[in-house]
């Protein structure tokens, strides 16, 4: 697969696929047009973040920073996320989230 062929941008919401999943982590790509965002949530893993087209703003945890394409950019598990597309230009970023969630999770409880 090539990451910046057939980039999964939506007209209404951002726009994600699954790159890579496995028990030990998730890859994702996500699609933002202008003006589009991934709402506020808390980081359901430690995430690695990089932007591979365009620019997004990132608040972590109220802390509001820019990231230009081939910034990394690290998230702890329950941090307050928000990042947004607040530029003219569609942005595309990958998520690094490791542990996978869903086993992070499991073996926690």
């Amino acid at each position: 697969m090539n990451i910046f062929e057939n980039i999964p941008f939506q007209d209404e919401n951002f726009g994600y696929r699954k790159l890579v999943e496995n028990n030990y982590c998730l890859i994702l790509q996500i699609a933002l047009n202008p003006k589009q965002s991934v709402k506020e949530h808390y980081a359901n893993s430690y995430l690695t973040i990089i932007p591979i087209m365009g620019e997004v703003e990132i608040t972590l945890n109220g802390v509001k920073k820019s990231l230009k394409e081939g910034s990394i950019f690290l998230v702890n598990l329950n941090d307050r996320m928000l990042i947004e597309n607040n530029s003219e230009r569609k942005s595309s970023l990958l998520v690094f989230k490791s542990p996978h969630p869903d086993s992070f999770n499991k073996d926690l409880q």
